[in-house]
């Protein structure tokens, strides 16, 4: 799929405008195959974010009428959050799965540290250099084995899928990694936990992101029965 320069004038088209962040393109991606993808014969996602195209080039591997560039600017929707949540198979995301690349970011990973592991994802600061907490060890199920932070790995998110299937116990902030392991893990397996207190600014209700939170607390914001902490 390569970036679109000029419309077709007898296809039916919609720009897509899509401003947010990697965990907002794992979300967002189930709505814009199953409605508009299937509504219009090309759809042109608006990516204002250069570095969301490495993730969209993976993800929209399976989807053949999806450009990513600045077409029908004459049809432009802004995609929100709300477009997600009350949109078709919320959650579940697709794509065509990259075994070899899985295989090598798993296999790395258990020569580090075993075929049992912790994964977490935590940072020092948010993308806009918010201060974030650090994920709490007391809530882990099993303290004696090794703790892995994706933060601090490379490879592309989507080839972690069996990195994060194969853990023992999974502990996120509500972010990137914690939207993949929503739509790839099965939570019967591997335990959920999403540490909500590790960015404050959720808890501000004059922001935005205090919506997340109003979603989690109606049931509506993951597929997935995580075990939501709310306080250090």
């Amino acid at each position: 799929m390569s970036q679109i320069i000029v419309d077709n004038p007898l296809l039916k088209t919609i720009r897509l405008v899509h401003a947010g962040g990697v965990g907002d393109g794992i979300m967002l991606s189930s709505v814009i195959k199953e409605k508009y993808c299937k509504e219009y014969d090309m759809v042109y996602l608006d990516v204002q974010r250069g570095r969301l195209l490495p993730l969209f080039r993976v993800l929209y591997n399976d989807t053949e009428n999806i450009q990513f560039g600045t077409g029908a600017k004459n049809n432009t929707k802004k995609l929100l959050l709300d477009d997600g949540v009350n949109g078709p198979n919320w959650r579940e995301i697709t794509w065509n799965r990259r075994p070899e690349e899985e295989d090598k970011l798993y296999q790395t990973l258990i020569d580090e540290v075993g075929q049992d592991y912790i994964i977490i994802h935590q940072r020092d600061a948010d993308n806009v250099n918010r201060k974030m907490f650090n994920i709490e060890t007391k809530y882990f199920e099993n303290k004696d084995l090794p703790v892995v932070n994706l933060h601090q790995r490379h490879g592309h998110i989507l080839d972690y899928t069996k990195v994060l299937q194969n853990a023992k116990e999974i502990h996120m902030y509500e972010g990137s990694f914690m939207n993949l392991a929503d739509s790839v893990v099965d939570s019967s397996k591997v335990p959920l936990y999403g540490h909500l207190y590790c960015k404050q600014h959720y808890f501000d209700k004059s922001m935005i992101h205090h919506r997340i939170l109003e979603y989690i607390r109606a049931g509506k914001w993951h597929k997935n029965n995580w075990n939501y902490l709310w306080e250090k």
